[in-house]
């Protein structure tokens, strides 16, 4: 079965005047659901999906999905537009029964931990976190700084 599907939601805003107080908020949180069929794709030519404005931000978010068509993490590593950006890793999808595809994820190791975006590479991709310094971590870190990697620390 073909087809479109055109989902419309409502407009949300917030404006501020030029001394950054806010003059006007009917901003909300919107949520749509797609559940269509077993695999569904998301157009790279039909689809719009837009933000403006400062410090304003839109997501999209999936369940069960992959990027397709690259094949594998191996393989998709050598296509030019392999998703994965700086300091992130690919992972085998676990949804590969349905198709071969991969996601991304950000590195994530014990010494290393890394947090953000792994399909941008701005200043919202993977960045290198400072794991002892966010709260019970501190004290964790102190105990543990040459036992790095041992379980009972990470």
């Amino acid at each position: 079965m073909e087809g479109q599907l055109q989902i419309q939601t409502l407009v949300s805003k917030a404006c501020y005047n030029d001394t950054g107080m806010m003059t006007m908020n009917n901003s909300r949180e919107y949520h749509t659901i797609l559940a269509v069929g077993e695999k569904s794709t998301i157009s790279d030519t039909q689809n719009k999906f837009t933000v403006i404005g400062c410090d304003s931000y839109g997501y999209i978010e999936a369940v069960d999905w992959e990027i397709t068509g690259q094949g594998k993490c191996k393989e998709a590593r050598k296509n030019a537009s392999y998703a994965c950006k700086q300091n992130s890793e690919c992972y085998e999808s676990p949804a590969n029964n349905i198709a071969e595809g991969y996601l991304c994820g950000c590195k994530n190791g014990c010494k290393n931990g890394y947090r953000g975006n792994p399909y941008l590479s701005d200043s919202e991709g993977c960045k290198d976190i400072n794991e002892c310094g966010e709260g019970e971590n501190v004290k964790k870190c102190v105990r543990c700084w040459y036992k790095l990697c041992d379980p009972a620390c990470v």
